[in-house]
């Protein structure tokens, strides 16, 4: 693991060995996992409107990992992936008519060269 990941492994190492529970935090973080559905709510939901099971674990573990990538923007080890996520929106903001949203982050990562424009 990378610095900021051994922190951040810390971090949650060092509260689960705590033996203080903040009651608050903890029924308001069961209170938001139970909105977006990771009781199995939205997966059963899912799948009784004929999605694939597969498609079904897949969007509830896409839901899984964004609510994580939301709890560590606020701690001060992810400011390096908070300002990154900042300039992705940006782009997607300014995405141009001419352009798929995608091509643009690619640019931006420096994976994808922009198109050359000739002017007539």
């Amino acid at each position: 693991m990378g610095s900021v990941a051994d922190k951040i492994a810390w971090k949650v190492a060092v509260q689960i060995r705590s033996n203080v529970i903040n009651l608050a935090e903890f029924w308001a973080s069961r209170e938001l996992a139970r909105e977006a559905g990771l009781d199995g709510s939205r997966m059963r939901e899912l799948i009784a409107e004929g999605h694939d099971p597969a498609f079904a674990f897949y969007a509830q573990n896409l839901t899984l990992v964004s609510l994580f990538a939301e709890a560590i923007s606020a701690m001060p080890e992810a400011k390096s992936y908070v300002n990154s996520l900042a300039k992705v929106e940006d782009i997607r903001a300014r995405r141009a008519a001419d352009q798929p949203p995608d091509a643009q982050l690619l640019q931006h990562l420096g994976v994808l060269r922009p198109p050359v424009r000739v002017e007539p």
